[in-house]
């Protein structure tokens, strides 16, 4: 009976010698636990780019195309998304700080993004904050406001359509 306890504590006393010596030997050792989740894309056919996703949100990061430094009238980008991370393929808004702006609403544009040229105002409200595209012009309803929105999502104002004129309240 002694023996067993003698063998026990001898057994306890290497591990915790073991357990210290690690400690000492690895003092600056750190476990990073997986928050984000990394997916790869194309930055309008050109630049490569990474979706980050953090627990605010989708980042958009990139050595060669910065989203951050441009105007808030050019943070539209048309992203080709290469991995499965939940977004589809197609043009997406960001706010300053590279975050995707993926609220539902109506974002003011200025720029030419792969060849296509926006101006005016252009509805991001498809899944994840993407840019509502039809196949013809067509009536939305938004926030309880009837629009009407070109092709590309661009929105009808100041201007008559199939007999209604619209204003920038729909």
């Amino acid at each position: 009976m002694k023996s067993q306890r003698k063998n026990k504590f001898i057994l306890h006393l290497f591990f915790l010698l073991l357990l210290g010596n690690s400690l000492i030997a690895f003092p600056n050792m750190q476990v990073q636990a997986a928050t984000a989740k990394t997916y790869k894309v194309k930055i309008n056919r050109v630049h490569k780019g990474e979706l980050v996703k953090k627990k605010s949100g989708w980042y958009l990061q990139s050595k060669t195309y910065k989203i951050t430094t441009r105007a808030a009238e050019k943070r539209v980008v048309k992203l080709t998304i290469l991995s499965k991370s939940g977004l589809n393929s197609g043009y997406y808004y960001f706010d300053s700080k590279g975050k995707l702006d993926g609220r539902n609403k109506f974002h003011y544009l200025s720029t030419k993004v792969d060849g296509v040229r926006f101006k005016g105002m252009y509805y991001f409200g498809r899944s994840g904050g993407r840019l509502l595209r039809r196949k013809s012009p067509r009536w939305v309803t938004i926030n309880g406001n009837r629009y009407v929105l070109s092709k590309m999502g661009r929105r009808y104002e100041n201007c008559w359509y199939d007999g209604y004129y619209l204003t920038k309240n729909g």
